[in-house]
């Protein structure tokens, strides 16, 4: 479960896609923004990646879960059809769904994302106080201190000199990463999860966005060996595509990872001959 709560917006009724949904099922928009807050509930509940399916108590069968239930559990004849047809659920033609952009909205997350807005949005609320030229000056110095005392310890721009707790930490990043995706046995896999460490520690990436995308991960692979989901072609190349949806498209990744150089000290050792 990703968490007792879900992210609907307040003037959701109002969305062309519910009016849309609405119109398509003879429904007002308000029984069509229940209907969607009783299934986005129910799939937060029973999936972490947007695809769901049933298992049997004897866990010999796996079945996915298709759009004949997503009409019966909202109690709606072609409620699942009309969402797909707004671009707000995923059917295949064997009538099997999932939800597109799920951890883009519903993972874990994402919900750490928009509670971090709505903190944000009440600081800016918050009336300004009126400092004084000393106090303020007294400020800037105090930051420029912890900037020069945090740089020394992380310096990005300097070839990542880091010292002993730093490079541990990004060790500790890493291992957590390939735990979940297995291990990078390739060198590109290998600089992949180093640079993800070193962005991490550097405060350039989120480590909840990158550990979240390696358990995302970690469960296609689990589903697809069940049956449940198509396979994972390469575990690094799902695991970008899924970071990728956290740090606002490729672009952003790549500049990203283009702007650190791997270091000395996390590069794998040379086996002796």
């Amino acid at each position: 479960m990703a968490g007792d709560w879900i992210k609907m917006r307040t003037d959701l009724a109002n969305d062309p896609a519910v009016i849309g949904i609405a119109a398509a099922c003879d429904l007002d928009e308000d029984a069509v923004v229940g209907k969607l807050h009783r299934l986005w509930s129910w799939a937060d509940c029973h999936s972490t990646d947007g695809f769901l399916a049933v298992t049997q108590v004897s866990r010999k069968c796996h079945a996915s879960v298709t759009q004949v239930f997503v009409d019966r559990h909202v109690r709606c004849d072609g409620f699942a059809r009309a969402m797909s047809d707004m671009g707000w659920l995923n059917i295949t033609d064997d009538g099997i769904v999932s939800f597109p952009k799920w951890n883009t909205h519903c993972s874990v997350s994402a919900k750490v994302r928009a509670q971090s807005r709505d903190r944000q949005q009440r600081k800016r609320s918050k009336p300004v106080t009126q400092v004084s030229r000393s106090d303020r000056d007294d400020s800037v110095t105090r930051e420029e201190k912890r900037r020069e005392e945090k740089s020394s310890k992380v310096d990005v721009d300097h070839k990542l000199s880091m010292d002993d707790d730093a490079q541990a930490e990004v060790r500790r990043v890493c291992n957590a990463i390939t735990k979940r995706t297995g291990p990078a046995t390739e060198p590109r896999d290998r600089e992949f999860v180093a640079k993800l460490g070193l962005l991490v520690v550097t405060h350039k990436l989120s480590e909840n966005d990158v550990i979240d995308a390696a358990e995302g991960v970690r469960i296609a692979k689990e589903k697809a060996a069940r049956g449940e989901r198509k396979p994972v072609d390469t575990a690094f190349a799902y695991l970008t595509t899924c970071i990728q949806e956290n740090a606002d498209g490729p672009s952003k990744l790549n500049a990203l990872l283009a702007s650190v150089t791997v270091p000395e000290w996390l590069k794998p050792k040379a086996k002796p001959p």
